[in-house]
């Protein structure tokens, strides 16, 4: 790893607390019980592996890839929608998970195929 380990803020309460996120050899460091990283802090976890790993344009990563792409890989391995929003934490009320589901194979999975059009 170049550089220095990521040092993402999480919330302990109302107050922020630096807890590395991966050591120096940029192995990724569990937190304790309890605590949450911010979403700020999962990103820049999400960017500094990209970077690890040579990505190119590695900026541009962001832990909304990770949500499209569990809630998308959860939806086409069958997954009920009420397990998809539980496992984001979306409310099953909200349209917002829909957003993050993607369409990968539109043609293949089109509903007038099912008609015969």
């Amino acid at each position: 790893m170049t550089g220095p380990p990521t040092t993402p803020a999480v919330i302990t309460g109302k107050r922020s607390v630096a807890v590395p996120a991966h050591d120096a050899r940029g192995v990724s460091v569990p937190l304790p019980y309890g605590i949450r990283m911010t979403p700020e802090a999962i990103n820049l976890v999400v960017k500094n592996a990209a970077r690890v790993a040579d990505h190119p344009h590695s900026n541009r990563y962001s832990v909304h890839g990770l949500c499209a792409g569990g809630a998308t890989d959860a939806a086409d391995a069958g997954a009920t929608m009420s397990g998809i929003c539980q496992h984001g934490r979306w409310s099953e009320r909200s349209p917002v998970v829909m957003q993050y589901i993607r369409h990968r194979d539109k043609w293949r999975s089109n509903p007038k195929l099912r008609v015969g059009l």
